[in-house]
């Protein structure tokens, strides 16, 4: 058995050893108390969290064994405040990540990150019936834009698609504001009148239809028009 002792003194050793070669992910700072048994660090939104194991802890307090550990466990909820969460065993938003790769830990946080933009495109509305989001558009070495396709389709070559436009998306891609304004005026000269510059919320393309809205109530007539022609 392995001396433990929870003391601020350990969590200070223990913090320098496994987190002062590493640059802070973005909006994480230190969340850990001293008497914690590992350090971690925890995302402002509260609902995701890295735990930094080490042998004494994990032995001396957990009582595991050696050949269990993980060096970093990544806890997360797609909505929910972690410290406030109890997994009932069936929400498929709440995800546990063990590993002893680092960057894997800043795969998972960047996955997360996704997730959470896509969230927050699809505030105040709802998935349509048979609709849903196709997962590699979360990635952005695959898609700049989040979209959503009809879940009968093949995601390789869908016959609708809902694209959820955002400046992330086209930063992505290269386009700064100026790019943008001037593609945007040039392609849609009527939707932009006295400078009044924005992105689109929603972009619909299916055959030979294409819309740009901010309206979703638009996005629901595009789909029954896209029914029918199913």
């Amino acid at each position: 058995m392995v001396d433990f002792e929870h003391n601020q003194e350990r969590r200070d050793r223990h913090w320098k050893h496994f987190v002062d070669d590493f640059e802070m992910p973005e909006g994480f700072s230190d969340s850990s108390y001293s008497n914690d048994t590992f350090p971690t660090i925890m995302h402002d939104s509260c609902r995701i969290m890295v735990w930094f194991q080490d042998i004494d802890g994990w032995i001396g307090d957990l009582g595991g064994k050696e050949e269990d550990m993980p060096k970093y466990s990544v806890e997360y909820h797609e909505t929910e405040n972690i410290y406030e969460y109890n997994w009932d065993g069936k929400d498929s938003r709440y995800k546990w990540v063990d590993t002893n790769d680092w960057n894997e830990v800043l795969e998972v946080i960047e996955e997360w990150n996704q997730r959470q933009r896509f969230i927050k495109l699809m505030d105040g509305v709802e998935l349509p019936d048979g609709f849903e989001l196709d997962e590699k558009s979360l990635d952005l070495k695959v898609s700049a834009f989040p979209t959503i396709v009809s879940s009968t389709d093949d995601k390789d070559n869908p016959t609708i698609e809902i694209l959820l436009y955002d400046y992330i998306g086209f930063k992505s891609l290269g386009w700064d504001d100026d790019i943008l304004k001037e593609t945007w005026e040039k392609i849609y000269p009527n939707e932009y009148k006295n400078n009044e510059f924005r992105i689109p919320r929603f972009q619909v393309q299916f055959s030979d239809y294409e819309n740009l809205t901010d309206s979703w109530d638009e996005v629901l007539q595009a789909i029954e028009e896209w029914r029918k022609t199913q």
